[in-house]
């Protein structure tokens, strides 16, 4: 196998296959350049867990996967937690935080459904953005408006009662409150985050959101 990264065969050991009977997108030495921080937090009362810090080759490889269009990357971001966030959150129901549907229509795909269907819990779209908003373009002080950008679809959360709200990175968290408060409103108590990276204080500056 190739490295989706550095485009280097594959052939050191691998933790996650010692046999080598599973295919791999990511060698050991590119991961190694992620900056895994793990991190257990909670936004306004929820759970939330972020894998990486949003810098060096996650960020770039997050742009590359998202604004460069390079879908080859999408299995790499989650490819050594499977089996952890497999037992983690095992019986929640996935779903994503909304993307601009000019932006999916764009690049062919929404980059977050992408990175998270390797996992196999069910998935369920549950938000829309009503309008081509961009966070990055709201004030930070005015970012608890957002809500009044996001639309629940009703219909589809009948039966539903964990959800993963789930997305690439976590900076102020002003999306996944909103949306939780979406699923509050319709009696949706047991609630989750998970988010590939998140941006550390001193690197807010340099944020592409969605």
């Amino acid at each position: 196998m190739i490295c989706k990264v550095c485009n280097e065969e594959i052939n050191e050991f691998n933790i996650l296959d010692p046999i080598g009977v599973n295919k791999h997108s990511l060698c050991n030495k590119c991961f190694n350049k992620f900056n895994v921080i793990l991190e257990k937090n909670k936004i306004n009362g929820i759970k939330s867990f972020s894998i990486y810090s949003y810098d060096g080759l996650i960020k770039e490889l997050i742009y590359q996967f998202k604004g460069l269009y390079d879908y080859e990357l999408k299995d790499v971001f989650l490819e050594y937690f499977l089996d952890e966030l497999d037992f983690k959150y095992f019986g929640y129901t996935i779903t994503f935080a909304p993307s601009s549907k000019e932006d999916d229509e764009k690049r062919g795909y929404n980059h977050v459904e992408e990175i998270f269907a390797c996992l196999p819990n069910k998935k369920v779209k549950l938000f829309l953005k009503k309008d081509s908003y961009k966070q990055s373009e709201i004030k930070y002080k005015n970012r608890d408006k957002i809500i009044d950008h996001i639309a629940l679809i009703k219909e589809n959360i009948k039966g539903i009662r964990r959800v993963l709200i789930v997305d690439d990175v976590l900076t102020s968290g002003s999306t996944l409150k909103a949306c939780a408060s979406l699923l509050y409103k319709e009696g949706i108590r047991d609630i989750q985050f998970l988010t590939v990276s998140k941006v550390v204080e001193n690197n807010r500056n340099n944020v592409v959101d969605n």
